[in-house]
């Protein structure tokens, strides 16, 4: 059975279509790099102070894996209290200006 021209273009091997010339403008700008590279640096700094509060709840000398999920249950309390109000009140504002 044949493919048709389109089907074929559209096969296994074709290349997407190029990006437009106005959707790398927001990469190229400085304050969108400073915000990616402090963004970065902000979420390594968060990693770093996560493995280190682990570290330490496995190490000291009544630590170990309790308390290690007692750290961890503590940090994923904020959220399962907060998350479904913030979610009600989000929901109930709506876009700006659809009011």
């Amino acid at each position: 059975m044949a493919e048709s021209g389109d089907a074929a273009q559209a096969g296994a091997g074709s290349r997407p279509a190029p990006p437009d010339s106005d959707a790398a403008g927001g990469v190229a700008s400085a304050g969108y790099r400073w915000y990616l590279a402090s963004q970065v640096l902000s979420l390594f700094g968060t990693m770093m102070s996560y493995t280190a509060l682990f570290w330490l709840a496995l190490h000291i000398r009544y630590g170990g894996a309790p308390a290690l999920a007692a750290i961890d249950a503590a940090q994923c309390l904020p959220m399962l209290l907060f998350s479904r109000r913030a979610g009600t009140i989000v929901a109930g504002t709506g876009p700006p200006g659809s009011r």
